[in-house]
Formats: C-alpha cells, sequence, structure tokens
C-alpha cells in the first residue's frame, strides 16, 4: 500500500503533462510537412460572402508595398507601324495589348486607367517612346480602344515596382503579381489562386480574362505573374507563364512554385 501511494502521484503528474507533449509532437509534425498550397492563412477565414472574401484578400494582400503609380498624358500608335520591329526585338502588332514607355523595363504590366472615363486595360511594355515630351506612355491602339480614348487622354500608370521580389527563398509558398481591370493589383500567396488557364503569350491570357469577366463580372479574376517575372528575357531559355486565376480561400488547383516556368 505503501508504494503504491508513492506510484500515484507520479502518473498523475504525468498524465497532467500529457496534453502539451501531445500537442508539441502535432506542431512538429505539422511544421515539417508545409508545402506551397498550404499556405496557414487560409486557416483563418470563414468565406461565405463577396465581404467576407474582400476581407480576406484585404488581410493576405502585401501588394500595397511594391506599388508603382505615374500619371500623365497618353498617346497611341496604330496602322503606320504595324510589323515593325519594336524596341525589344518584337514586330509591333496594333491589336494586341502592348505599350511604349522610356524608362520601364521591357515585359512590365501595367494597369493604364484613363481618368475622363475610368476605363482600364492591362498592358505589357514592349517598346520605347513615346518622344513628346509631355507624353508618359503609348499605347497599341487595340489597348486604346478598350479605354475608349479619341487622341490623347490623361491616364493613371499602376503596377509593381520593378526590380523588387516581395518574398525571399525563406517562404513557405510562391508569392504572385495579380492585375485586374477592375480591381485593387494584389500580390498574393499561391495557395488561394486558383488556375483557370495559363499561356506564355499575354495577348492570349488578356482575350481569355477578357472574355472571363463579361460572363461572370462579380468573379474574382486576375492575371497572375511570379513576382520576379522581370528577369525574364525574351531570349532565355525559360518561358514566363501568365495565369488566368481567381481567388478561393479553399482553393484547390494551386499555382505552383514548381509549375512557374517552362522550357521552350
Amino acid at each position: 500500500m505503501f508504494i503504491l501511494n508513492k506510484i500515484v502521484p507520479q502518473y498523475t503528474k504525468i498524465l497532467c503533462f500529457l496534453p502539451l507533449i501531445l500537442l508539441f509532437i502535432l506542431a512538429v509534425n505539422f511544421e515539417g510537412n508545409v508545402r506551397a498550397g498550404d499556405f496557414p492563412l487560409k486557416s483563418l477565414f470563414v468565406v461565405d460572402t463577396v465581404e467576407d472574401i474582400n476581407q480576406a484578400i484585404k488581410e493576405m494582400n502585401i501588394g500595397s508595398n511594391y506599388n508603382y503609380l505615374e500619371t500623365g498624358i497618353c498617346s497611341y500608335y496604330g496602322k503606320r507601324f504595324q510589323n515593325c520591329k519594336t524596341s525589344n526585338g518584337e514586330r509591333f502588332d496594333m491589336n494586341g495589348f502592348t505599350a511604349a514607355h522610356r524608362e520601364l523595363p521591357f515585359g512590365m504590366i501595367l494597369k493604364v486607367t484613363n481618368q475622363l472615363n475610368n476605363q482600364s486595360v492591362l498592358v505589357r511594355i514592349n517598346d520605347r517612346g513615346p518622344f513628346m515630351k509631355n507624353r508618359i506612355i503609348d499605347l497599341s491602339r487595340n489597348a486604346a480602344v478598350e479605354i475608349d480614348m479619341h487622341g490623347t487622354e490623361e491616364v493613371k500608370l499602376q503596377g509593381f515596382k520593378p526590380g523588387l521580389t516581395p518574398i525571399g527563398n525563406s517562404a513557405r509558398e510562391a508569392y504572385f503579381y495579380g492585375f485586374s481591370i477592375t480591381k485593387d493589383l494584389v500580390c498574393l500567396p499561391s495557395s488561394v489562386i486558383e488556375t483557370i488557364h495559363k499561356s506564355a503569350d499575354f495577348d492570349e491570357i488578356m482575350l481569355e480574362y477578357i472574355n472571363y469577366t463579361e460572363t461572370k463580372p462579380d468573379a474574382f479574376v486576375y492575371i497572375f505573374v511570379q513576382t520576379d517575372y522581370l528577369t525574364y528575357s525574351t531570349n532565355s531559355q525559360v518561358q514566363l507563364q501568365y495565369y488566368l486565376g481567381r481567388i478561393d480561400i479553399n482553393a484547390k488547383s494551386f499555382i505552383e512554385a514548381d509549375n512557374m516556368s517552362e522550357i521552350k
């Protein structure tokens, strides 16, 4: 009886600490099995309404730290320059979604908003210009039509500062820049982005985006690119992919970091 009285308190002490031991084991196991697509932020949100999605995006979006903004006069060019060689070596297509800027790097994506009517378009820089001092950007004819331009217009340019990658190698998953005509630009983790379509052709992905948003105007749909997309050049062996994706806090088909590029 004396031995039992000494043993029971010892077991009682062990039982008191048992829940803490189990929690420690579970925590270690979780931390060791994190993969792209298992970003813990997802579990913090209960998403039932549009307001819930907006709040979730607001909490996860780190894009405001890297925003690029410029305002000024915009012009456009078209038929006269069709098929001429642009400054980055491509052939100018007046029916594409491209633009000329004096300083911004080739490949940079911009949201261009007509300040007169608040209509926006997304373009990719592939040329130098304009050469009139009071103008900041030249759009392809098709891009100008999208924002109902007549002659020159006052515009707002939005994008992400070139040369910056918000998330380093220590991140659990990749982050992506998201561009939208109707919504604010975002920078979000891959685990909340569900892929609808992907392409190495920016014009193709823009047409897919326009078609999708015309049928589903309230959808949280963006064109996504990896945050270091400007490091890709036109003569690189690795081909940049553009993604049409929608925000889904419970996304199943994530944009995986390992699938960001493909060999030509």
